[in-house]
């Protein structure tokens, strides 16, 4: 627990044995052991290629494989920025949409470096590679080091790194969003503890990567550290805007043509699209087709959901946020950390239109931080007793139980590589209604608050009468 909301934190360690990382461990052992039939369904009587169903076509064309890739493919969003990365077309190619800040662009103007420094364009690919995956292995590897008894030992990097889809996602992508990942877990740390200047550092390096994880901050709202996360804020856009006083060109240029380039980019991809997709928008229009098939008015009322997806697929996302961000303003202080830190994790992926598998690193972080690792503070003090994320959860109440395994079980599937049979080059439907579970998840403790306000007043309004 954190005693008080003044500038010097005190964690104190439950004797209660945490049973959520042995949970989260087995449960992902599990899903991870499912997959393992299907992937040899698929690939031996199918022969369709794993990554044709959990990201992308193999030969995805962006550039000589033979020369400039490995074996047959390039690793698409690697290569387009770096196509375009010295052209004054990098937010106004009329075909490719981008979307990466200045500052967001570091990466690849560094390995754009490696390769003018002799490098060539497949050294430096292998550069940007490796490097990507320690970042994204360094949550797996403290967990397996410093983990909660129970998550410890070799089965963390296999479970959250070197079989997690959204690393391999974002490994055959080559997107920069891997190097989010320690960022992420940092902000996760230090959410309720000291010193408290790391938090919110790690949320403007992590929103330097992507600007869509600026919303972790509603975590520090939820916390009641209000100052922090408006200096998180301000330095994350402040790091954004001088990143492009820096950049070639007009400022003001770039930063409508790179608006107009997210905007364009979010069009891209519709909730009806057969494409992983983790928006808030994907997860009401899976709902909508799930009631579509029933008879009489269920049927109705889902193509109806469907059709209101399709035609304002930026509703559900700006409704999320708004009762994300007046329920943390609300109940700042009285939100256990876990459920403001599941909450803040899964808001930069459901809230955009469009959000592609690799974002799914988010539920990495999450089963990382369920797992432990145990904070720095109880391993000076020895307390090897002390547990993940969800300790701090009521073991007696059955509505945090209930909360507890929708958050493992949507994890665990979003992390599992389960295959099931597609078409040629289609998602595998497990990651692409996998957002329903996050949006539940996410929905249901505003839920049940608002039920226990509501008893609350009718229980008082029938005593006053009974008196």
């Amino acid at each position: 627990m954190v005693s008080g909301p003044g500038s010097q934190m005190r964690i104190t360690v439950s004797k209660t044995a945490d049973p959520w990382p042995r949970r989260m461990v087995w449960t992902s052992t599990i899903l991870l052991a499912i997959s393992i039939p299907l992937w040899w369904v698929i690939v031996g009587y199918f022969q369709q290629a794993p990554t044709n169903s959990l990201s992308f076509s193999a030969m995805d064309g962006w550039c000589d494989p033979a020369t400039q890739g490995v074996g047959v493919h390039c690793f698409g969003d690697f290569q387009v920025p770096r196509n375009l990365i010295e052209t004054e077309t990098l937010w106004t190619d009329p075909v490719i949409s981008v979307g990466y800040t200045p500052v967001g662009l570091l990466p690849n103007v560094a390995a754009r470096g490696l390769e003018a420094a002799g490098l060539g364009l497949r050294g430096s690919l292998i550069v940007f590679l490796v490097v990507m995956c320690l970042a994204m292995a360094i949550p797996a590897l403290l967990t397996a080091i410093k983990g909660a008894p129970g998550a410890r030992g070799p089965l963390p990097v296999l479970l959250f790194f070197a079989a997690a889809v959204p690393v391999l996602i974002t490994f055959d992508r080559g997107n920069t969003v891997g190097f989010a990942l320690p960022f992420l877990l940092l902000f996760v740390i230090y959410l309720a503890r000291d010193p408290r200047w790391v938090a919110p550092v790690a949320a403007i390096a992590a929103t330097a990567v992507k600007p869509q994880f600026i919303l972790i901050v509603l975590a520090l709202v939820a916390m009641r550290r209000m100052r922090d996360a408006a200096l998180a804020a301000v330095g994350a856009v402040a790091l954004i805007a001088v990143s492009f006083l820096a950049w070639p060109g007009s400022p003001i240029d770039n930063i409508r043509n790179w608006w107009g380039d997210v905007t364009t980019y979010g069009r891209t991809s519709g909730p009806d699209r057969e494409v992983t997709n983790l928006s808030a928008v994907r997860a009401v229009w899976v709902l909508g087709d799930l009631l579509d098939g029933a008879p009489a008015f269920i049927g109705s009322l889902g193509r109806g959901i469907k059709d209101f997806a399709i035609q304002h697929p930026g509703v559900p996302g700006a409704v999320l946020l708004l009762v994300c961000v007046v329920g943390f303003v609300l109940r700042r202080g009285s939100i256990p950390r876990s459920i403001a830190v599941v909450i803040a994790l899964a808001l930069p992926a459901l809230v955009p239109g469009v959000s592609y598998g690799y974002y799914l690193l988010f539920a990495v972080v999450v089963a990382v931080a369920i797992c432990g690792p145990v904070e720095p503070s109880d391993l000076a003090r020895g307390a090897r007793a002390a547990g993940g994320l969800f300790a701090d959860l009521a073991p007696g109440r059955a509505v945090h139980r209930a909360w507890a395994w929708l958050v493992v079980v949507a994890a665990g599937l979003s992390i599992a590589p389960i295959i099931v049979r597609s078409p040629d080059i289609a998602y595998t439907p497990i990651l692409g209604s996998v957002a329903l579970l996050w949006l539940a998840a996410c929905l249901a403790p505003f839920a049940w608050g608002a039920y226990g306000w509501l008893a609350r007043h009718v229980r008082a309004a029938r005593a006053q009468r009974a008196g």
